[in-house]
Order: structure tokens, then C-alpha cells, then sequence
């Protein structure tokens, strides 16, 4: 009867967010700072984007910090995807637990690279000529730890360097340095349910290449997972809502499922579009993998897939 009531309760909640059209899926307005987290947690990513209460996942570490003390050995992660027809991204993330909590360091890159750099030719024609090419990168270098301050509740934070720009035009536009901190809760009243709360970019800031700098609004982003038996097995559900922590801006809300047979798992999620994926592992080896339909991909740039050693 309890888990009948908490899937009803998730239905329930999804049902009213759609009713009150708190769901806004076109990009939200203003500035903020580059941060490609979600997109390089594979798991998530084929769950809808589901991070906030999941406490055992191997990339608590730019997501919620507060799960990082579920994790119970050293592991290292490591993904590369096209994300444009342009655009990689890199990831690799190591986390180690220690006696009063878990730390983990990670690296996330956007790398753009061939862009074609021209000048005005002195021609009546006025055409330009393309004289070399330029490569953009962004980098995130994050700093995560997260300990239990008790057995059902548990805190993290997250901090982030970012640097940004074209490595051949240092010092001109387009460069760009910053920071910014998230601080994470989870808390886990049975093993069956767990709540998160997570503030992302509670403190942040950003120079630009151009001499001026700004401040992006915090992001409140909360969640709800449970796990239940079906048929033999373990099924997850998860819920995700986030709020832009300033005026006009809509919430926006994810879900997502994912079904554990022996040593595989099997992920379906919906965020503006449905996403899906699966996750096989053996012994200290895991593969990841999700199918992401977004309308800013093409067709090559849907599928991603993460490897994850544990020591």
C-alpha cells in the first residue's frame, strides 16, 4: 500500500505540472555559465535528465554531491560525444571515498575546433579571405565532496573553475574565466525512496574576454526516485523539477524509469523529447549508453555512451 501511494504521488505531481503548463521547454532567457553536466552523465541523460535523488550514480559528482557517500569503492568515468557537427565533449571523473565522506575531481571540455577565421579583402568585390583556422575550448575543473550527517540525510558541494576561449587569440574576445559552487542534500528516509534538493550555481561569477563580467541566477532543482519490485526485478522511478531562481522564468520538469535485470539496465525518460538507453555490467567494468533526440542534434550526434571502471 506505501508504494502504491508514492507512485501515485510522482503521477500526481507530473499530472498537475502538466495541467498548470509548468512545463516550458523552449530555452530559458539570460545568461548563464557553461556547464555541461547533464549532458555527460549517461545515465541520466537516458532517464530524462533524472539526477537530483538518484544516490548511485557514478557521476554524483558534478550532479548532486550529496550522493557521493552512496558510493562504496573508487571510480573512475570517463565519455567522449559529438554533440554538434562541430562540437566534442570530454568527460572524465574519479571519485574516492574516505573515512568521513567521498571526494571526487572532474574535467568536462567543449572543444569546437576548424572554425574558419577570415578577413575583409581589399577588393572592390569586398569578398573575404579565409586566412587560418581557429579552435574555441571550454573547460570545466570541478571539486566535489559530499559525507552524511546522518544515517538518512546527507549534504555535498561542488566547486567549479571555468575557462573558456581561443588558445591562438589569448588575451582578445571570446576568452573568458570563472567559478561557480552547488550545494546539494539527499535525503533517504528507506532504501526504497530518496528526496533531493540540489542549488546550482549558488555562488557564481564570470570575466569575459571583452573586460566586463556577470552573474547567472541560481537554479533550484529538486527530485524524487523509488525503486519497486516488478516481476522478479527492480524498478526505478524518477522525477526532476528545476526553477531559475529569478522572475519570469517557467519550472521545468523531467521523468524517468529504469529497470535493473541481473547485471543490465534498461532506461527510458521524457525532457521536451523521450530519451532511452541502457547500461550492461560486468565485474569492475560498466557501459553506459543513451539515445538523446534533441532538436539541436542531427541524426549522428543522438548517441552517447560512458565507460566506468571501479577499483
Amino acid at each position: 500500500m506505501r508504494k502504491a501511494k508514492i507512485i501515485v504521488l510522482i503521477l500526481i505531481y507530473g499530472y498537475w505540472l502538466l495541467r498548470t503548463g509548468y512545463f516550458c521547454f523552449a530555452e530559458q532567457a539570460g545568461s548563464e555559465i557553461l556547464d555541461f553536466a547533464e549532458d555527460v552523465s549517461i545515465r541520466s541523460s537516458a532517464m530524462g535528465g533524472c539526477y537530483t535523488a538518484l544516490p548511485d550514480n557514478p557521476d554524483s559528482g558534478i550532479l548532486n554531491p550529496a550522493c557521493l557517500p552512496r558510493t562504496r569503492a573508487p571510480l573512475l568515468t570517463t565519455m567522449h560525444a559529438r554533440i554538434q557537427t562541430d562540437t566534442d565533449l570530454y568527460y572524465l571523473s574519479y571519485s574516492q571515498p574516505v573515512c568521513s565522506g567521498t571526494f571526487a575531481v572532474s574535467w568536462i571540455q567543449a572543444a569546437t575546433e576548424g572554425i574558419l577565421r577570415t578577413e575583409l579583402a581589399t577588393t572592390e568585390m569586398d569578398e573575404t579571405n579565409i586566412i587560418g583556422t581557429l579552435n574555441y575550448y571550454s573547460n570545466i575543473y570541478l571539486l566535489s565532496y559530499g559525507c552524511k550527517v546522518i544515517d538518512t540525510l546527507s549534504i555535498g558541494v561542488v566547486v567549479k573553475y571555468l575557462t573558456s576561449g581561443f588558445p591562438d587569440m589569448a588575451g582578445q574576445y571570446g576568452s573568458g574565466l570563472g567559478y561557480s559552487a552547488d550545494i546539494g542534500l539527499l535525503l533517504s528516509p528507506s532504501e526504497n525512496l530518496s528526496f533531493g534538493l540540489k542549488v546550482e550555481d549558488a555562488i557564481n561569477h564570470q570575466s569575459l574576454g571583452t573586460g566586463t563580467s556577470e552573474r547567472s541566477p541560481a537554479i533550484l532543482k529538486t527530485g524524487i526516485s523509488s525503486t519497486f519490485p516488478f516481476f522478479g526485478n527492480q524498478l526505478l522511478l524518477a522525477q526532476d523539477v528545476s526553477q531559475v531562481l529569478q522572475p519570469n522564468y517557467q519550472p521545468k520538469a523531467c521523468f524517468g524509469a529504469e529497470l535493473n535485470v541481473r547485471n543490465m539496465s534498461f532506461r527510458i525518460g521524457y525532457n521536451e523529447t523521450p530519451t532511452a538507453g541502457f547500461g550492461v555490467k560486468s565485474g569492475s567494468i560498466e557501459v553506459n549508453y543513451a539515445y538523446i533526440n534533441k532538436d539541436i542534434l542531427s541524426k549522428e550526434n543522438v548517441h552517447r555512451v560512458s565507460l566506468t571502471y571501479g577499483f
